[in-house]
């Protein structure tokens, strides 16, 4: 399950789009290790959900484009009505 909301706005010199999202996959894979350099891949208990935020803004000022982004992504795994941040 997904969402997400996109807004945008521009004129002569200014470009500025903005994003918000957020999914949670059911059932999602893990990794499991079975031995020294091997890996068994399950499906992890408990859904992981994911959320963020986007910003992009561009400047046009005659032969100069100038363009700023940021970023923003919260991960975590819910475990048994807990949850925990994923590096």
């Amino acid at each position: 399950m997904n969402a997400s909301l996109d807004v945008r706005w521009s004129d002569a010199h200014w470009d500025v789009n903005a994003s918000v999202f957020g999914s949670e996959i059911r059932d999602p894979l893990a990794a499991q290790p079975i031995g020294t350099d091997q890996f068994e891949i399950v499906n992890a208990p408990g859904p992981t959900a994911r959320g963020g935020a986007e910003a992009l803004i561009g400047r046009i000022s005659g032969p100069l484009h100038a363009l700023a982004s940021w970023s923003y992504l919260d991960v975590s795994e819910c475990r048994a009505r807990s949850a925990r941040d994923v590096p």
